[in-house]
């Protein structure tokens, strides 16, 4: 994660973005065998926090770290291309939790990604 700043006139922001993955489970029946098989995927979710919850983040949290985080879900409009308007989606974390595990887990359902973001921070 890259802590950056922002430049606003009535002083700057620190902000960070990162996108966390999540391991969903969904079944899926053979229909030749009529058996039930197990399977994954992941979902990416876009974050953005602010200030000295993103500070906090960057400092103490690294890549495939497990988190716990509190927030909401900010849309908002992103122009394409051919000047289409689309909705887009972030998760804005307002607090955030390391989870400590003893042991390995053999599943892991929420890993954090190292990610570069190029997309809006500006907050709304």
């Amino acid at each position: 994660m890259e802590l950056r700043k922002t430049n606003e006139t009535d002083g700057s922001k620190s902000v960070v973005n990162f996108t966390l993955k999540v391991k969903q489970q969904y079944k899926v029946r053979d229909p030749e065998t009529n058996q039930q098989e197990v399977k994954y995927k992941m979902l990416s979710f876009p974050v953005t926090a602010w200030d000295s919850v993103a500070e906090n983040l960057c400092a103490s949290v690294k890549k495939n770290d497990l988190i716990k985080l509190n927030g909401y879900i900010r849309t908002f409009q992103v122009k394409t291309r051919n000047t289409k308007n689309v909705l887009s989606f972030e998760i804005v974390c307002n607090r955030f939790s390391s989870v400590v595990r003893k042991d390995k887990p053999k599943d892991k359902n929420i890993v954090i990604i190292n990610k570069n973001d190029r997309r809006r921070t500006e907050q709304n």
